[in-house]
């Protein structure tokens, strides 16, 4: 479980960098980073309660995932 939760926060840092400065290499790592982590948290055996932590961390990820790809839609549209 804590091995997820770090990467999630990594997948925070990458999410801010690339909020901010958008790069290509960096928009196929974190969207490859965003799989490896679901596939960890579908192969998780944790209590309830880390459980119910994690899965709401993997929706913030899909909420953050799509934040992204809608800037980068409206940077695409205004260049």
């Amino acid at each position: 479980t804590i091995s997820i939760i770090t990467d999630i926060i990594a997948f925070f840092r990458l999410f801010y960098e690339l909020y901010y400065q958008y790069d290509l290499e960096k928009l196929k790592k974190i969207t490859q980073f965003r799989y490896e982590i679901k596939g960890k948290i579908a192969k998780l055996k944790a209590t309830p309660y880390e459980l119910i932590l994690v899965t709401r961390f993997a929706t913030i990820l899909e909420i953050m995932q799509n934040v992204l790809m809608a800037k980068l839609a409206l940077n695409n549209l205004s260049n």
